[in-house]
């Protein structure tokens, strides 16, 4: 799975997801798709080299889409550079989260996101904060 189908998922969650938190895993681990996945387990193995492979149990790693410390925990995911994150909530109950980095020397980047779950959304503007990056200028 792409960076950019993974944020098309979680811009159509609904709700927090175990299988999304798998891909995120899987993308933050340096594994490009899960090949096999179930209510207990995961089977995370890289396109090009099928074997070996991992199998990660769906409670050993961090519900990045349902807790906001989890998905902060992706920020190095954004860049090293990143320093400053922000969710805000407006009346209507959007979470609009966003990853930048602010310097005056160094120059400034930013990626926002919008949902309605804040955990979503921060894991949203730091994969698009990565993509951006991935991107040759």
């Amino acid at each position: 799975m792409t960076i950019e189908e993974l944020i098309g998922w979680l811009k159509k969650a609904t709700e927090p997801s175990r299988e999304l938190d798998a891909h995120i895993y899987g993308l933050a681990d340096g594994f490009s798709d899960i090949f096999y996945r179930d209510e207990d387990h995961a089977v995370f193995g890289k396109r090009a080299i099928p074997f070996p492979h991992e199998v990660v149990h769906y409670n050993t790693y961090p519900e990045y889409t349902a807790s906001i410390d989890a998905a902060l925990s992706l920020i190095p995911l954004a860049g090293r550079d990143a320093n400053y994150w922000g969710i805000e909530k407006d009346w209507h109950g959007t979470c609009e989260a966003h990853v930048q980095r602010n310097g005056v020397k160094e120059g400034h980047w930013a990626q926002f996101a919008d949902h309605s779950h804040p955990a979503i959304a921060l894991c949203i503007a730091i994969l698009k904060a990565k993509q951006a990056q991935e991107v040759p200028a």
